[in-house]
């Protein structure tokens, strides 16, 4: 399957330190942990035994490392990690997309023109992203290199891969198997269908998700109660937790890729790729970005400080040390550079916090938008809905419907920016015109939010809720988004053989790591003109 020309070390542009430029890894690794606040790291500290420990003790740790966006989402984090690039560049600026030709959101991958291989699944494509992935950089500059993205999310492994790799692959809830794009391929290589005769999701029927360490007091000293009230919604909030339904049935495989059992099947999936793709196995240097997914799955449900949420944490330190294990085995630990580091963190659930003494939030989601309306409604009666859009906690309008009304979207946007501020759960909120002036000293927030801004997809209203307020109808879940700490302060990692180990305490991003990687593949990839690159990590 592989195509390999002659070994031939391009270094670009950059200069090593001195003597003679190490020759370059023979396999990057890039990991993304979808929902990694940088505090799992400290608090479960004593507790990792597997793949966490070693990179914690052996890598370079970058204790400061924020992201420099303000919608911290997904989509936007992953692009931004593959390109080096901020969401007012690469153009992902949310998870869905709103599209006014059919008056509908949509995934922000979703193209019409591809259609799932492999199996039943989403018709995705990386075309949105408008800045190359450091997967490109590596395809256009090193011939013969292989770049695949291996995910639970969709969205995750197209935005890592990006449009020059040989594969994005992604688990598909509608079939428990893992399923790619017509972009990438006509039909499914021989090696994923092998994977998905396996069955892997299905074998999860009739267990269930028990606590990975059988001392039990450990879950309350490190995490909380179990069963707090506000977990899960009110369903079934204490472990064990059951799998609903049975196979082939699509909430079956949901239930499955909810629990903290999801990401090993990623993992299996990552080293069929490896195999597949025989990644690593000669002197041109590949790439794998690898996204683990069950991190966001669990948190949203069951909040950050849950017993749940430390009981993914420990079994993702197993499956990292599984990883760890099989690239040592198959391409050598001591020719393979890792990288890991997280596309947002998450705010904790708002009735822990208002237990700990924290002023903390949760109100209705039609609230902003009723608003928006209301206001727009009582300068011209009948206007009736003129929000087409509400993408928590932003806004976006139905312009027909408000050149129909003779509104000009500038009053619409001052008049519905006015009544979101006036419910007394919002901080500021910001319209397109606001961005096309020149930020104030000192207005951190505008800077984050102006770099999340993309004329051409951004929302009309783009909103920054209070900190530790949420939008959710319900008493339980919690959710990400805003430019707070809590979501934008994540891990970096860099872990191998010539990454000397430490810990450093100055500020940085996930932003710096393409670039970063792209030195050490020794292809050109210059950082932001707000990032840098990790020197520590390239001494």
């Amino acid at each position: 399957m592989k195509r390999r020309l002659a070994a031939c070390v391009l270094l670009g542009a950059f200069a090593f330190a001195a003597g003679p430029p190490p020759s370059p890894p023979k396999l990057v690794v890039l990991i993304v942990i979808d929902q990694l606040r940088y505090d799992y790291l400290t608090r479960f500290d004593d507790l990792f035994q597997g793949g966490f420990r070693r990179l914690l003790d052996e890598g370079a740790v970058f204790t400061n490392a924020k992201f420099r966006h303000g919608i911290t989402l997904t989509s936007p984090g992953h692009a931004s990690i593959a390109t080096g690039r901020h969401p007012s560049q690469h153009g992902v600026t949310a998870n869905y997309r709103y599209d006014p030709e059919h008056g509908k959101r949509v995934n922000a991958v979703f193209d019409p023109a591809e259609e799932a291989v492999g199996g039943k699944g989403s018709n995705s494509s990386p075309r949105i992203l408008e800045a190359p992935t450091l997967a490109d950089m590596l395809k256009t500059q090193r011939p013969g290199s292989i770049a695949v993205g291996v995910s639970l999310k969709d969205r995750s492994a197209i935005l890592l891969a990006g449009k020059k790799a040989d594969g994005a692959y992604w688990i598909s809830a509608d079939c428990g198997c893992l399923v790619t794009s017509t972009y990438y391929h006509d039909k499914a290589p021989r090696w994923l269908e092998a994977f998905n005769a396996r069955k892997l999701a299905d074998s999860y029927f009739g267990k269930v998700w028990r606590p990975f360490l059988e001392d039990r007091s450990l879950y309350e000293k490190y995490a909380r109660a179990d069963g707090f009230p506000s977990e899960s919604a009110g369903r079934e909030p204490s472990f064990p937790h059951r799998f609903r339904g049975s196979p082939p049935a699509p909430d079956f495989y949901e239930g499955v890729l909810d629990s903290a059992l999801g990401d090993e099947i990623v993992l299996n999936a990552s080293l069929a790729a490896i195999n597949g793709w025989q990644l690593g196995e000669d002197d041109i240097s590949d790439l794998l970005a690898i996204s683990f997914a069950g991190v966001d799955r669990v948190g949203h449900v069951f909040g950050p400080f849950s017993q749940e949420a430390m009981d993914q944490m420990l079994r993702l330190d197993y499956v990292l040390g599984r990883l760890l294990d099989e690239l040592d085995e198959q391409v050598g630990l001591d020719q393979t550079v890792i990288a890991l580091t997280a596309d947002h963190g998450v705010m904790p659930l708002v009735e822990y916090l208002q237990q700990e003494g924290t002023n903390a939030v949760r109100f209705p989601k039609s609230v902003i938008p009723d608003a928006a309306n209301r206001a727009i409604g009582e300068k011209y009666p009948g206007a009736g809905n003129v929000v087409a859009y509400f993408d928590p906690p932003h806004i976006i309008f139905d312009l027909k419907r408000l050149a129909e009304l003779g509104i000009s979207r500038a009053e619409a946007e001052n008049l519905g920016s006015q009544a979101i501020l006036a419910t007394g759960y919002v901080e500021k909120v910001y319209r397109h015109s606001d961005f096309a002036a020149k930020p104030a000293s000192g207005e951190a927030f505008f800077t984050l939010y102006r770099n999340s801004f993309y004329a051409p997809r951004s929302q009309h209203l783009i909103v920054q809720l209070k900190q530790n307020h949420y939008i959710d109808g319900s008493q339980g879940s919690t959710g990400h988004g805003s430019p707070y700490d809590y979501d934008r302060h994540v891990p970096i990692v860099f872990f191998g053989k010539r990454i000397p180990k430490g810990r450093f305490e100055q500020p940085a991003g996930p932003e710096d790591v393409a670039p970063t990687l792209a030195r050490i593949l020794g292809i050109e990839m210059a950082p932001d003109p707000d990032s840098r690159l990790l020197d520590e990590a390239l001494r």
